[in-house]
C-alpha cells in the first residue's frame, strides 16, 4: 500500500482488534508492506503526513491487482 502526492512522516499498520496498537514501518513510510490481505477481510494502515496537498492511496496485490483512490 502506498501514498503519493504528499510527504509521509510515518507509516504504520493498525491491529484491527485494538486500534490504539500500531506497528510502525521505519523504512520508506510512503510504502507500507503488508504480508497478506485475507479474503473478505481487511487491513488497516495509518499515515502521518506533512502538508495539505492532494494525495493518492494505492493497493497493489499479486492476486487482486492495482486499485487507487485520490483525494
Amino acid at each position: 500500500m502506498s501514498i503519493t502526492g504528499i510527504k509521509a512522516i510515518a507509516g504504520m499498520t493498525v491491529d484491527n482488534r485494538n486500534p490504539a496498537a500500531t506497528i510502525e514501518q521505519k523504512n520508506d513510510p510512503q510504502t507500507i508492506e503488508v504480508e497478506n490481505i485475507p479474503g473478505l477481510g481487511e487491513v488497516t494502515v495509518r499515515w502521518i503526513v506533512q502538508g495539505n496537498a492532494k494525495y493518492t492511496i494505492a493497493v497493489d496485490s499479486r492476486k487482486g491487482g492495482l486499485v487507487s483512490k485520490g483525494k
